[in-house]
């Protein structure tokens, strides 16, 4: 026995000892591309684990359980400087949240970084190799299918999801007793996307509708959620330490509840070829169906609609219906800036992570001013925090963490320095029927209420990640019906409806 422990602890002690000499030999392969390339390193975060910079890990876990994380990226990167390099678990990061970097990273350079290193070791296979895991052809090839569905999508017919939007405002008390609106949300976002992807709601904000498999469905897919969170984390270590039954599972459930709204809009698109024969009556648009047009690939279609599935059911509500019309919404300039300044502060998802494809050269961030620019080796990650560039007061000024949309009327600030939706060629392809649709509920509230009163005892926004960010309180509030007497206090949405009656009569 005690023979077997001696080997196994010489075995441990090589394997460090390995590790320690292959660090060494990458740090001097790296310093002379840096000279070679006649560039400067940026700042070295201090680690007290100079091996596998684990005490880094540990403080963002740390954070992100606390719910300050955002906040705590900000110090450090005041600390540090807007560029930064750390390690993560064994593996070089630059963190940047300088806008320079941030372009080149995601547009100029932009084949030269890609998300399939890190995304196809925390969950590619469970949650589909799709547009959101895929780099090269793939990718490119998912980007031309789907892009043109969003852009129909979006100045098409926009009654589809109405009768929901109906339903939440039935839902909401008038005599300003406190709720829970982020509840309310994330069902009208789950009957909302699941017809508008689908073509079938959950129906979730009905009385007593709720079907037994779509309670599966979205427990299965919430652990799908919070276990790539837990991988994402954990990089290159995901898929040692990261194993997990219940997981794996949520994930098996996840596939095959896809794969049978699959195989009903198949049986429905056959239906709806021997219909149309006979008739010519418009369809309302469906977005499997849509796809349908362009591939019967079950996997494809499976891994597509998982990848677009993902980040409508977890982000931004989305809803509109008429008589406001996409091209009204759009042309209402204080809404815009409203739903701008929301973003800015509070953006559902608040850093992007690229991993280096090939050796590039950054702009900016090197040397004892942090000005020069940086070699950048293969292999290195790119934790990009758009967030904090949001919030950065170089470039909003001293007032950048509060709320004021008249900042825009002052005109647009360069593009990158607001990006909640990305840039690139990787933008979201459903940024402008997000924000109409969003544009629409805000619409539906001052036209209802005068009064959007917060009951949250916690005044300050703590964060609960789950791929995206939420408030772990919750959304507590209470609303004052617009037939009631308006009183003093915070009025938010009276202020809106002014102005946007202001901007659409002229």
């Amino acid at each position: 026995m005690e023979s077997l422990y001696g080997t196994i602890a010489w075995t441990i002690t090589l394997l460090l000892g390995l590790y320690v000499v292959r660090n060494f030999f990458n740090e001097h392969v790296y310093f002379r591309n840096v000279r070679k390339n006649g560039r400067e390193h940026p700042p070295r975060y201090r680690h007290s684990d100079p091996i596998l910079g684990t005490d880094l890990y540990r403080n963002i876990v740390k954070h992100m359980s606390e719910g300050n994380a955002s906040k705590v990226a900000k110090q450090r990167f005041m600390t540090m400087g807007k560029t930064f390099e750390a390690n993560s678990l064994g593996t070089r990061v630059i963190f940047t949240m300088d806008p320079k970097n941030i372009q080149a990273v995601l547009a100029t350079n932009f084949p030269k970084y890609g998300v399939e290193p890190r995304r196809k070791a925390f969950g590619g296979k469970r949650i589909g190799q799709a547009i959101i895991m895929k780099d090269g052809s793939e990718w490119r090839h998912a980007r031309k299918v789907l892009k043109p569905l969003f852009v129909r999508a979006q100045v098409g017919d926009l009654k589809l999801v109405g009768k929901h939007v109906d339903r939440l405002m039935d839902l909401l008390p008038r005599d300003s007793s406190m709720l829970d609106l982020q509840a309310l949300f994330q069902k009208l976002l789950l009957d909302t996307s699941t017809e508008f992807l689908f073509g079938s709601s959950t129906d979730s904000l009905l009385p007593n509708s709720f079907r037994s498999d779509a309670k599966r469905f979205i427990k299965a897919f919430d652990t799908t959620l919070r276990g790539t969170n837990k991988r994402l984390l954990l990089g290159r270590f995901a898929r040692f330490l990261g194993r997990d039954r219940t997981f794996e599972n949520a994930c098996t459930d996840v596939r095959a509840c896809v794969n049978r709204y699959i195989d009903a809009a198949l049986q429905h698109r056959e239906e709806l070829l021997i219909s149309s024969e006979k008739n010519s009556v418009r369809q309302p648009f469906v977005f499997v169906d849509e796809l349908m047009r362009e591939t019967q690939d079950q996997k494809f279609l499976r891994d597509q609609l998982l990848n677009v599935f993902f980040p409508a059911r977890d982000s931004a509500y989305i809803g509109i219906t008429e008589p406001l019309t996409f091209e009204l919404l759009k042309s209402i300039n204080y809404l815009t800036w409203t739903l701008n300044e929301c973003f800015r502060l509070c953006s559902p998802v608040s850093f992007a992570l690229r991993t280096c494809l090939t050796d590039d050269i950054l702009p900016t961030g090197g040397g004892p001013q942090g000005t020069s620019p940086i070699f950048v080796r293969a292999g290195t990650n790119i934790d990009i925090d758009f967030q904090v560039m949001q919030l950065d007061e170089d470039l909003w000024g001293s007032d950048a963490d509060q709320f004021c949309p008249e900042r825009r009327e002052q005109g647009l600030l360069p593009a990158w320095h607001y990006i909640p939706f990305l840039g690139g060629q990787r933008v979201c392809p459903a940024q402008q029927m997000i924000y109409v649709q969003y544009a629409y509920l805000l619409v539906r509230f001052a036209k209802e209420f005068t009064r959007l009163e917060n009951r949250d005892d916690t005044l300050e926004f703590v964060e609960e990640y789950r791929m995206t960010k939420q408030s772990r309180n919750g959304v507590k509030v209470a609303f004052l019906a617009r037939c009631s007497r308006m009183t003093s206090g915070w009025e938010v949405t009276s202020r809106i409806y002014a102005f946007i009656m202001k901007d659409a009569l002229g």
